[in-house]
């Protein structure tokens, strides 16, 4: 079981240097477009989700202590990560669209 934990960690942490170099590329350019900055964000949710499923493997393989608040807490944030990059997305593609008024509440529900 180490093993595959430390498989998948490492192939997660390596999402998130990848993610990371892009996020460090986009913030080093000029471009300050709102398209730009959502898909900053949403990058910055990946890089949490893959740090956050790196974790849940560990609980997973048994590397961490694994009882009811390990696993329902590594699942819960796996579960609100994942809703923040459908959220990130969502506001990007908005922004990429040019959708009018969608900083209004009203019109991303």
């Amino acid at each position: 079981m180490f093993q595959y934990f430390i498989y998948y960690a490492s192939s997660n942490i390596v999402g998130v240097i990848i993610f990371g170099i892009m996020l460090a590329h986009d913030r080093m350019s000029i471009d300050k477009q709102e398209k730009q900055l959502k898909y900053d964000h949403t990058l910055i949710a990946f890089m949490l989700y893959f740090l956050s499923d790196a974790v849940w493997s560990g609980v997973d393989a048994k590397i961490f202590s694994v009882n009811k608040f390990t696993v329902l807490g590594t699942d819960f944030l796996n579960y609100v990560i994942m809703t923040a990059i459908t959220y990130t997305w969502l506001r990007y593609v908005m922004a990429v669209e040019q959708i009018p008024n969608s900083n209004k509440p009203a019109i991303r529900h």
